[in-house]
């Protein structure tokens, strides 16, 4: 993953630095967005289907955008974090809407480059005014808030991506030393990916997706992602 970030920041325009996550959620978007398109394509390839899409003047069945959203600490967002009377963790997500234009591109270093920038900018926009508009339609336009809250839950085409491989996991020690491995907790969150850091000694990241099984079959099919994956285990 660090040979694919400096290449594509090689396609980064003039003062922009991308993060890891930036090119990892770009490259998820691309590679898992392609997969869930197969899946759709292959469904409407049915005769039945075939004959429903033809009949709704192709209005059924028709491509998708992509809605990937990336959970974001927003802690050091706020001025005074710890003045707030705030129960939970400061996490919220921001959706980014990918068109199939641009998804369907090769995952080539430019393409991912692309993605990134747009990434890069949605999550640099979360400022105190952002958040600040955020809470005031949660809490006092509530009607507003819902119906694009409901519209994105509605939507089958989406990917939540929530990275935790900068957090000091490893340096946790309850008496029995530091951990072996980290893995995320099970869940069963469709379409929902965990990147955990592999073992300090090992290096590297670790993946943990549930897709529906067509789309785990296609993305296992994408040269691209299996030449970035050292090990592969599946629970389809």
């Amino acid at each position: 993953m660090d040979d694919l970030r400096a290449r594509v920041q090689a396609h980064a325009p003039e003062g922009i630095r991308y993060t890891a996550n930036d090119v990892i959620s770009a490259y998820l978007t691309i590679v898992i967005g392609q997969a869930k398109e197969k899946a759709f394509e292959d469904k409407w390839k049915k005769p039945l289907r075939l004959a429903v899409r033809a009949l709704s003047g192709n209005k059924l069945g028709k491509h998708r955008d992509l809605v990937t959203t990336i959970d974001m600490n927003i802690r050091p967002r706020v001025n005074n974090p710890d003045a707030m009377d705030f129960t939970g963790n400061m996490v919220m997500g921001r959706s980014i809407v990918f068109s199939q234009n641009e998804v369907q591109q090769e995952p080539v270093d430019k393409a991912v480059s692309e993605l990134a920038l747009r990434i890069n900018q949605a999550m640099s926009s979360v400022d105190l005014q952002y958040l600040g508009q955020v809470w005031y339609l949660q809490n006092k336009e509530s009607d507003s808030y819902m119906w694009p809250t409901w519209c994105y839950a509605k939507n089958s085409n989406k990917l939540v991506v929530s990275n935790q491989s900068r957090f000091a996991h490893y340096s946790i020690d309850f008496g029995a030393g530091s951990p072996d491995m980290v893995r995320h907790a099970p869940h069963s969150f469709r379409d929902a990916i965990f990147i955990m850091p592999d073992n300090p000694a090992t290096g590297g990241y670790i993946f943990e997706f549930k897709l529906e099984p067509v789309v785990e079959a296609n993305l296992v099919c994408n040269k691209d992602w299996m030449r970035l994956v050292d090990k592969y285990d599946s629970y389809m």
